[in-house]
């Protein structure tokens, strides 16, 4: 299974981005650019141990540069192919061995926070 590709809309420091990878890829670049915002983004998505405290959206993990109301991050896969993951996950991958994960918060003002997530 390969980690194909994040999209991240409205997210810390994303405005409108997606990250296409490779089997092999290196995350590198000067400070303040998102490394570190990549990163949590696909913790918050794929890391089983990440408390529902952590999971709570916060103010500051919206885009800040401009008035937004909703963040999304997608994870795309493909080449499922690990039978643990089928046999949790088989109804929403493809017939091209692809699916996707979808994670969208939304706001009405800074004290009503809501999230959903989506495969």
């Amino acid at each position: 299974m390969n980690l194909t590709k994040v999209k991240l809309i409205g997210f810390r420091n994303f405005k409108n981005t997606t990250i296409n990878l490779n089997e092999k890829s290196l995350l590198f670049g000067a400070n303040d650019v998102g490394k570190t915002n990549l990163i949590y983004a696909l913790r918050l998505l794929l890391d089983k141990s990440i408390s529902e405290a952590d999971f709570e959206p916060l103010g500051s993990d919206f885009y800040s540069h401009e008035d937004c109301n909703e963040y999304s991050i997608t994870i795309f896969f493909e080449n499922v192919d690990h039978d643990a993951v089928r046999s949790q996950l088989g109804h929403y991958i493809g017939d091209d061995d692809k699916f996707c994960i979808k994670y969208i918060v939304s706001r009405q003002d800074s004290e009503a926070l809501s999230f959903e997530s989506n495969l």
